[in-house]
């Protein structure tokens, strides 16, 4: 199964980390809740560099507010 395999929080950044796919295409989303009934884009699509490789992605850390993340696999 695909998941994002590293979560790290540096002063106001939170960097995600999953294995890439140099076929595939990627879309961050988010919610305040994991039953949300909508996600919302963080990022556009990001194309995966190299052969099996590894992508990582830094997002604004938004302190305070519970906020779950997901990738979508395109």
């Amino acid at each position: 199964d695909f998941q994002i395999t590293s979560v790290a929080q540096t002063n106001s950044t939170l960097w995600l980390t999953w294995p890439g796919n140099p076929s595939a295409r990627y879309t961050l989303e988010a919610a305040p809740a994991l039953d949300a009934a909508a996600w919302t884009n963080v990022s556009p699509f990001v194309q995966i560099p190299g052969v099996n490789g590894t992508q990582s992605l830094s997002i604004p850390w938004q302190g305070g507010s519970n906020r779950f993340y997901r990738l979508k696999v395109d």
